[in-house]
């Protein structure tokens, strides 16, 4: 083979492989483009909107888990309160269930960064009070309060109960607004500003003055770049040998990075997590919750504790009685159950709550369990709906020992408290009453 030929298939297979490392270099370059730590939390404050801000919190805490870092996470608000109709129970209920997921990964050891890029309102100036969180808050942007609105369809003998739940859930916000200030905001100063329909504007300087945010600012989102190794890319006085080699290494150094990025995501899909419960009680919900528990059961060492969180405000009690015979089974063949309440644990929400093992069931300090009388929908004839009766009657005394059980609560008391309606019970509350082992 001549000189000239030689040297133009090495021009070739160098062209060739510096291409192949340049367009692998790009896919990493895109995939850390997107690897920003950055949540933006907009529009009105409901449970979806929660529940996905829970998930991706949750799925760079399990990332992170793989890694052994924590990477700091920003979050930026721009919300202008909450949306009752798209709320399971209230929006309050939604942002006190974020407050305490952020707080639990305070303190788990996360950098957490809370923005208001607009305005945030309500429950958003809620949830930007989190505990251990970073305050910021734009030049332009700014903090409203309004005097809550409520919408409640009750008859007469149920409004005193519903109205005392909802002003509560109001004063809870109002404590949680007011906890950073030290004292430069109060709860009697919030019904001052707010009565009679009035909206109580603070712009940025305003906000930080009164304590209700660190510091006027703007944060980007840490993000990486992708570069390889500056000894591996070409120089004007390489030769051609040089280049070939230095483009192997660069191909091969991108091909490692992307076969570990490939690696990561198959472990995140293999390794035991929490399992989360969010959302209504149901046929698929149930089904949902018990194929991931089995299948984190499958993939743990007996005697290791598992995790369920639950943020759901009850439904089906044949549904939720059947994943509580799965949870059972898998807590006979030697697992340990750790169930915990964001938001709230609602009706048959609260008996899953229950399924923990002993000393494992906990309630994030802002969260409420709701206990009532057993309801379902009759339909038929007397004597078909006398059957019914009958038949919830049961499956009620048959599920009740499940609550009240490891509980201090009586059967009478139960009865009592219940008879009205709803009972709902603050977290510090239901640590008294035995219904859970921990506040967190």
């Amino acid at each position: 083979m001549s000189t000239d030929l030689k040297t133009a298939v090495l021009s070739a297979e160098v062209a060739a492989l510096e291409a192949e490392a340049r367009g692998l270099e790009a896919r990493l370059a895109k995939h850390y483009a997107k690897d920003v730590r950055h949540l933006a939390i907009i529009g009105e404050i409901h449970t979806q909107e929660v529940a996905n801000a829970i998930l991706q919190l949750h799925m760079w805490q399990k990332e992170d888990r793989l890694s052994g870092t924590k990477k700091p996470i920003i979050i930026t608000l721009n919300v202008m309160g909450g949306n009752q109709r798209a709320s399971m129970v209230n929006p309050y209920i939604d942002a006190f269930a974020l407050v305490d997921y952020m707080r639990f990964l305070v303190l788990d050891g996360y950098d957490i960064t809370l923005q208001v890029t607009g305005t945030a309102a309500q429950q958003g100036v809620v949830i930007l009070q989190t505990e251990g969180v970073k305050r910021v808050i734009n030049p332009h942007s700014q903090l409203m309060f309004t005097e809550e609105q409520f919408g409640v369809r009750a008859n007469s003998a149920e409004m005193r109960d519903k109205l005392k739940f909802l002003n509560r859930l109001e004063e809870h916000g109002q404590e949680i607004v007011t906890s950073r200030t030290n004292g430069k905001v109060t709860i009697a100063m919030l019904k001052h500003e707010t009565e009679y329909g009035r909206q109580w504007i603070l712009d940025a300087a305003r906000a930080v003055e009164l304590g209700l945010v660190d510091a006027v600012d703007v944060v980007l989102a840490p993000g990486r770049i992708y570069t390889p190794l500056a000894e591996l890319m070409p120089k004007p006085e390489d030769t051609l040998e040089d280049r070939k080699l230095k483009a192997k290494a660069r191909r091969d150094q991108a091909m490692a990075e992307i076969e570990n990025v490939n690696a990561t995501l198959m472990e995140l899909e293999n390794t035991p997590s929490t399992a989360m419960f969010v959302g209504p009680v149901g046929v698929e919900s149930c089904a949902i919750a018990s194929a991931v528990l089995q299948s984190m059961a499958r993939r743990s060492v007996k005697g290791s504790e598992l995790d369920l969180l639950i943020y759901s405000p009850g439904g089906s009690v044949v549904d939720g009685v059947a994943l509580l015979d799965v949870i059972e089974k898998i807590k006979s063949e030697g697992h340990k159950l750790r169930t915990t309440t964001i938001g709230c644990a609602a009706s048959m929400g609260g008996f899953l709550l229950q399924a923990g093992s002993e000393g494992a069931r906990c309630a994030g300090k802002n969260s409420r369990i709701l206990i009532h009388r057993m309801a379902s929908t009759f339909v038929g004839g007397n004597s078909q709906l006398k059957d019914q009766e009958e038949s919830i009657k049961k499956l009620e005394e048959s599920v009740l020992p499940m609550l009240i059980g490891r509980s201090k609560l009586t059967m009478e008391e139960y009865m009592a408290k219940t008879e009205p309606g709803d009972w709902w019970i603050e977290a510090p509350e239901a640590l008294e009453r035995g219904i859970i082992d921990k506040v967190i």
